[in-house]
């Protein structure tokens, strides 16, 4: 447990660095940086890992959505998606101070199948979202049986923007 959470904390802090990295075509002159390793330098140093809290999900008929991974950053889109594949009411989300990340993997022939956040992480108004999608051990037997694996956290954040990053 103790290097999963390492492991974790690595993950988040090494994020940012390998998503925004440039490999720049111009070497740099006289020791003078590349406009876009300046970027990537400083997008990576106002970078922050973010707390996340998972989103209770049981009023949603999870398998009536299509695979998808995607934010929402007000309560009219959130609530839109909530209503068209669950129930009311929909759950109180202040989203002034918080967005909702999701992912969904559609239809899984077994329970070997499923998809974890890893870690999110801001990086001026966009939120970077590492993710694995997991698969059956293929030594292990599963039983034969529909699963929609999915992931819906929210996140205390005010990015407009999300990127998806699947990791290994």
């Amino acid at each position: 447990m103790i290097l999963h959470q390492l492991k974790r904390s690595l993950l988040l802090a090494l994020f940012p660095l390998f998503l925004f990295s440039c490999n720049s075509n111009e070497p740099d002159v006289a020791g003078k940086k590349s406009s876009q390793t300046e970027v990537a330098e400083q997008r990576a140093a106002v970078s922050m890992a973010l707390e996340t809290r998972k989103l209770n999900a049981d009023a949603l008929r999870i398998e009536e959505i299509l695979p998808m991974l995607r934010m929402w950053a007000s309560s009219d889109e959130f609530a839109a998606f909530w209503l068209e594949y669950g129930a009311e009411p929909v759950p109180a989300i202040d989203f002034q101070k918080a967005v909702v990340v999701g992912i969904f993997l559609g239809s899984k022939p077994n329970l070997g199948y499923a998809v974890a956040i890893d870690g999110v992480s801001v990086v001026g108004d966009e939120l970077l979202v590492a993710y694995r999608n997991i698969l059956p051990d293929p030594k292990m037997d599963y039983p034969a049986m529909i699963v929609y694996p999915y992931e819906l956290i929210v996140v205390e954040s005010t990015a407009k923007q999300a990127f998806f990053r699947a990791v290994d």
